[in-house]
């Protein structure tokens, strides 16, 4: 009788990250599995541009244990505080920055 090994999708993953990265210089974050295929995240992390917080979706062509993805997610960061941006073109005529 052979042992038969079954594929488990983990209940979830946290993530920490340190240097440049896509949260910021320090990050933590959370990776939590809807189905073999999909998963959902939530990454918290601090920078140049203050705190930022991101969310979003995955999908992996085989599953989340083999092979790779693609991610949709949302990053919004808190900004630099007072500090305003004027933008000059080459004229020095300032340019209409939009802040969302």
């Amino acid at each position: 009788m052979r042992n038969k090994v079954i594929n488990k999708t983990p209940n979830s993953y946290i993530t920490v990250g340190f240097g440049i990265n896509h949260t910021g210089i320090l990050s933590v974050g959370a990776d939590v599995p809807i189905t073999d295929n999909f998963s959902a995240f939530l990454d918290l992390g601090a920078g140049g541009w203050g705190i930022k917080f991101g969310l979003g979706a995955s999908y992996y062509f085989k599953s989340i244990s083999e092979g790779s993805a693609v991610s949709l997610g949302f990053y919004r960061a808190s900004g630099s505080g007072d500090e305003s941006i004027n933008i000059l073109n080459e004229a020095g005529e300032e340019i209409p920055v939009l802040a969302l």
